[in-house]
């Protein structure tokens, strides 16, 4: 993390960290699909952030998913 980051960047990372965490406390496959789900849009809206952040610059379009593996 960096010191200077807003607040809700480093919250955002934070979630996206411990959703990605979670997904390899799975005990079951469908719990593992819908973690895995959950995180890969907590790191989407990470990215979107992020964006937003350095260049302003919104995405409208629906892009497809970006996977955490």
């Amino acid at each position: 993390m960096h010191s200077s980051d807003p607040q809700l960047l480093t919250n955002a990372r934070e979630l996206a960290s411990q959703l990605a965490a979670d997904v390899a406390q799975a005990s079951t496959r469908l719990e593992h699909i819908r973690l895995t789900a959950r995180a890969n849009e907590a790191a989407n809206l990470l990215q979107a952030l992020e964006k937003l952040l350095t260049t302003g610059e919104i995405d409208d379009e629906e892009d497809e998913p970006r996977s955490l593996s």
